[in-house]
């Protein structure tokens, strides 16, 4: 597999990374796609230079293993959140918001565990997968204006991955 494809493969998810907490645009995620994310960044990081069979069935197998773990979670009846942002000090807001949002999408309060110390993972247990995908895209919208942003914690981090690009461009 060519070199420069691994590359753009990194640099767009690095990119992503760095750029999706100033704008906002995804608040929310699956962590079994975040973790299938990772794994892909990582295998196409350390495949450059190698050979590119090999890449090919670690991807094939990390989307395996993605699908596999969303099936197992749909025959469970179970779904899990990340909410990016939604620290300890931002838990009563953000359980007020989840709160009024389960309400106003007719999700049963009682179906959505958060606790506060993990305020940041939502689990939706036994709702049907079309409410939970409105509530999810509501609670999206509504965290942008909650959480804010946090300059001193993103500008840095920015930096270290623009940093981190021009060394795979450079170095490998």
């Amino acid at each position: 597999m060519n070199d420069l494809f691994l590359k753009g493969v990194v640099s767009v998810i690095a990119l992503y990374a760095a750029a999706n907490p100033w704008f906002r645009h995804h608040n929310v995620a699956d962590p079994a796609d975040l973790l299938a994310v990772v794994a892909l960044f990582l295998s196409c990081l350390f495949a450059i230079g190698g050979d590119g069979t090999t890449i090919l069935w670690i991807i094939g197998a990390i989307v395996v293993l993605d699908l596999a773990a969303h099936a197992v979670f749909a025959l469970r009846h179970v779904r899990l959140f990340l909410a990016f942002g939604a620290g300890r000090r931002h838990f009563k807001a953000f359980h007020d918001l989840v709160q009024t949002l389960s309400s106003a999408q007719n999700v049963a309060a009682a179906k959505i565990v958060q606790t506060e110390k993990t305020p940041w993972l939502l689990r939706l247990e036994g709702v049907p997968a079309r409410q939970v995908a409105a509530f999810v895209k509501a609670l999206d919208k509504a965290l942008r204006p909650l959480l804010g942003l946090e300059f001193h914690r993103y500008y840095p981090a920015t930096i270290v991955v623009l940093a981190f690009l021009a060394a795979v461009w450079r170095y490998l």
